[in-house]
């Protein structure tokens, strides 16, 4: 309750979006938690935060393993390039 109240008051925060989603995860809503994800995603895009979330969703929820692969892929080459500008 406190976390979407956060959330609600500044969509900004991807901590708060993250931690609800997980709590919805958690209680098996895993259609409520992609929905928080999804909204986040919105404002965050590929945040690695936001995409290691999406995974462990798609393993831990879904059991979508084949989904949860090509988003860490995504996260793993995001990180590549990330390094690589910092060179």
């Amino acid at each position: 309750k406190h976390l979407a109240r956060a959330a609600a008051l500044d969509p900004n925060l991807l901590r708060a979006r993250l931690a609800e989603s997980a709590i919805y995860a958690d209680r098996g809503e895993i259609d409520r938690a992609t929905a928080i994800l999804d909204a986040a995603s919105r404002r965050h895009g590929d945040d690695p935060r936001l995409l290691f979330a999406r995974a462990r969703l798609e393993l831990s929820g879904r059991r979508n393993v084949t989904r949860a692969r090509e988003i860490l892929r995504r996260l793993r080459e995001g990180a590549a390039v990330r390094q690589g500008a910092h060179l």
